[in-house]
């Protein structure tokens, strides 16, 4: 009885393992921006092209903060697990 409650165990321990992906972030037209999720930056200076590593997956607020103008964009996202989630901005 001892063996099957422990085998039981162990295999939810895998189910409860957070899974993590990447989010990258680039605009085409080579604008710097900042980039916060869930209003936490993630980039001490602006640049065009942003990558976070190891973000639990899930649903983020993403502020995009453009350098050249100081205009923000606010969008919700969804991260998906063992993935790179790549995401083009277009500033025009």
């Amino acid at each position: 009885m001892k063996i099957p409650v422990l085998l039981l165990l162990l295999l939810c321990s895998f189910w409860t393992v957070a899974q993590t992906g990447d989010l990258v972030v680039f605009t085409t037209d080579g604008v710097k921006l900042h980039l916060a999720l869930d209003s936490k930056f993630q980039n001490k200076t602006a640049a065009s092209n942003v990558k976070v590593t190891e973000v639990p997956e899930g649903n983020y607020w993403v502020t995009l903060y453009f350098d050249n103008d100081r205009k923000a964009v606010k969008s919700y996202l969804k991260i998906l697990g063992n993935k790179e989630n790549s995401f083009v901005v277009d500033y025009d």
